[in-house]
């Protein structure tokens, strides 16, 4: 499901890096999702590397820019937090009129404490769900080389590549997918 977009630093097997686009998530299901839409990251770099003593192999290797992404997840995050706060401040209020039986300014107490608390207790939660999602980002390009790891297994087995994958379905099954484990 990627798209080879370019190579830098020369032919893959002297050095370069292939340059390869994600798709968007309704050309790939969800194969991609934390990749592109989890850490924003628009592409991934794969180098190849000849494994010493051995003419028949070569070391993949697929890496993802994290950087695009720190921007838009702290926003998020940000957008998330303050909302949540709010609405937990409204709560508060609500609930410091009514059971309290406070009025006026005397509501905003508890209200602005609960708020800052959420509010708090949101951003520090930002790190855990962004290394989540690192984590999973991981998964996806674990499960590429796999898939990859499988194809060249396929040929030297069969002399033939697998056939791809079929399409991902409209009830989003994804297909059929083979994981090798070595």
């Amino acid at each position: 499901m990627l798209t080879l977009e370019d190579t830098l630093g020369g032919h893959p097997l002297d050095g370069g890096t292939l340059v390869f686009r994600l798709p968007p998530m309704t050309d790939a299901g969800y194969r991609w999702q934390w990749t592109r839409y989890g850490v924003y990251a628009p592409e991934i770099r794969v180098t190849l590397a000849a494994v010493p003593g051995d003419p028949q192999a070569c070391e993949v290797t697929m890496t993802v820019d994290l950087r695009n992404g720190l921007s838009p997840n702290l926003w998020g995050y940000g957008i998330v937090s303050s909302g949540g706060a709010g609405f937990a401040g409204l709560i508060a209020g609500a609930i410091a009129k009514k059971a309290l039986l406070l009025t006026g300014a005397a509501i905003a107490g508890p209200a602005v404490a609960v708020a800052g608390a959420t509010g708090i207790a949101l951003l520090m939660s930002a790190g855990a769900i962004y290394r989540w999602e690192v984590r999973k980002t991981s998964d996806e390009l674990r499960a590429a080389l796999a898939a990859i790891e499988g194809a060249m297994r396929a040929l030297d087995i069969f002399g033939d590549n697998p056939p791809p994958p079929p399409p991902p379905t409209a009830s989003g099954d994804g297909g059929a997918f083979l994981a090798i484990v070595s």
